[in-house]
């Protein structure tokens, strides 16, 4: 497996390391020794990598980010309008 580990979430430390024992497989950090144990190496793997907080954060950003891009197409369309009304006001006049 060759997916990338996460630094370790106690002290932040990048040496990490995985191995297997009977059939029990862990990924751990040298620096501090934290160790996560699943059944295989992709559920250690992404035990290891799973960060809550920061989950729900990139998953706050992403929804702000869209309500963001959303609220400037608004924008653009009332800017289009008053330069539309602008336009056919100019035309009327003339």
């Amino acid at each position: 497996m060759s997916e990338e580990l996460k630094p370790c979430p106690c002290c932040e430390g990048l040496n990490i390391d995985k191995f297997e024992s009977h059939h029990r497989h862990t990924v751990y950090c040298i620096k501090c020794d934290l160790g996560i144990t699943r059944n295989t190496e992709a559920e250690a793997v992404e035990a290891w990598n799973y960060r809550r907080a920061e989950d729900a954060l990139k998953a706050r950003i992403a929804e702000l980010e869209t309500k963001l891009a959303l609220e400037q197409i608004k924008g653009l369309d009332l800017c289009m309008c008053m330069l539309r009304s602008k336009v056919e006001k100019q035309v009327e006049d003339t």
